[in-house]
């Protein structure tokens, strides 16, 4: 991750081969499936590849941005994109919110029962910088837990990656089962959790 103090030697030390073991994370095709048959819904069936991945603990998500050539965003950086940058936004697509799924892929009333959708299809809800569903649909892991109670980055925000959980990272922006009012919640997980509200994006350089 070139945007953590250090670089991708310094504070941030890349992929550790140590991590590839079935304590952390799946290793074979059938520990895979095994797992993705307990997950209920996961978007890994045949013929689903517009949905976004979830699923999967924060190692393997670490692991394919790195094999995808980009890196899981800090908390920081989503949360840069979210906000619109120095906008500020409160929602990602504006500072006003009109509610429902035309907005977000989100649950409209109780019980939600749902599942991810495909991506790109709300309507409206489109940030700044063109991207789709950065609330609702899926939870998404950043490389980095701030240590705060809030788990917000810090203001000023100046080489303010946290690293240093060894057991938890945080996941933005709510998932296809939160209600609509509550899609730009922060969600604290741990690195082996995996579960079918949560996913990630891959972040790349401009």
């Amino acid at each position: 991750h070139q945007h953590i103090p250090g670089g991708l030697n310094g504070n941030e030390l890349g992929w550790d081969t140590a991590w590839v073991t079935d304590s952390l994370m799946h290793v074979t095709n059938a520990d895979f499936d095994t797992f993705l048959g307990s997950c209920t819904k996961s978007s890994w069936s045949a013929g689903t590849g517009d949905l976004p991945i979830n699923c999967v603990s924060w190692w393997e998500a670490f692991a394919f941005c790195i094999w995808d050539d980009g890196f899981l965003p800090s908390a920081a950086e989503w949360n840069f994109a979210a906000a619109g940058g120095s906008e500020q936004r409160q929602w990602p697509w504006a500072s006003g919110y009109n509610g429902g799924t035309p907005w977000s892929i989100a649950c409209v009333s109780g019980p939600c029962t749902g599942g991810v959708s495909p991506v790109g299809q709300t309507n409206y809800g489109v940030a700044k910088w063109s991207q789709w569903d950065l609330s609702g649909n899926v939870f998404e892991l950043s490389a980095d837990r701030p240590s705060v109670s809030s788990f917000a980055p810090p203001v000023p925000c100046v080489n303010c990656a946290d690293m240093s959980s060894s057991v938890k990272r945080i996941a933005h922006g709510g998932s296809w089962v939160d209600n609509y009012n509550y899609v730009t919640t922060y969600y604290d997980t741990y690195v082996t959790t995996r579960s079918d509200q949560i996913g990630f994006r891959c972040a790349r350089l401009p």
